[in-house]
């Protein structure tokens, strides 16, 4: 659980569950790059809208257009970086259980051991 929360990815290796460092990876990537996308937009809108105004030497609102699709591309951004977390923490919870559940036996060997315990309820 450690190993993955200092490098996603790596308590799967651990683990010998690396059919998920794929998924954990991607989804990070994904989840980065559209957050700096929009990060980038929303500074560009910023700026944009600061420049708005300074223009407006009457009232100093500036364009509401322009504050409406900031704030717009503010939430995304934020709602997208919330995705990346939530990815995190999953990678750290599917590392706790891949290495709780690491010497579980999935043997097809079902029956029963020799030695049984068995109850005696006496019916009346």
């Amino acid at each position: 659980m450690l190993m993955s929360a200092v490098l996603p990815g790596s308590g799967q290796v651990y683990a010998h569950h690396y059919w998920t460092i794929p998924v954990i990876w991607g989804l990070g990537y994904y989840y980065v790059s559209i957050a700096s996308d929009y990060n980038s937009q929303y500074k560009n809108y910023q700026a944009q809208f600061d420049k708005s105004v300074k223009a407006d030497t009457v009232n100093h609102l500036g364009n509401t257009d322009l504050a409406g699709t900031r704030d717009k591309l503010h939430n995304a951004r934020d709602e997208f970086l919330i995705y990346l977390f939530l990815v995190y923490a999953a990678n750290i919870l599917d590392a706790y259980v891949s290495a709780t559940l690491y010497n579980f036996d999935v043997s097809d060997n079902l029956a029963a051991p020799a030695a049984m315990i068995r109850f005696r309820i006496p019916l009346r």
